[in-house]
């Protein structure tokens, strides 16, 4: 093995892989996992009962 590949190996494992560990075991830091707070269900507006009031949508 070269020593470059020796280093970018080193780095990896020694470096990356631990920090995302400890960034994955502490929390989650975008936020992308919270709880809900509500819904963004809103009802439907009430349609035409009528043919007439249908037609006037047009």
């Amino acid at each position: 093995m070269t020593r470059l590949r020796r280093g970018l190996l080193l780095v990896a494992y020694g470096l990356l892989v631990p920090v995302g560990v400890v960034v994955r075991l502490l929390g989650d830091p975008l936020g992308v996992r919270r709880p809900p707070t509500g819904t963004n269900w809103r009802p439907a507006r009430p349609g035409p009962a009528t043919l007439d009031g249908a037609r006037r949508l047009n």
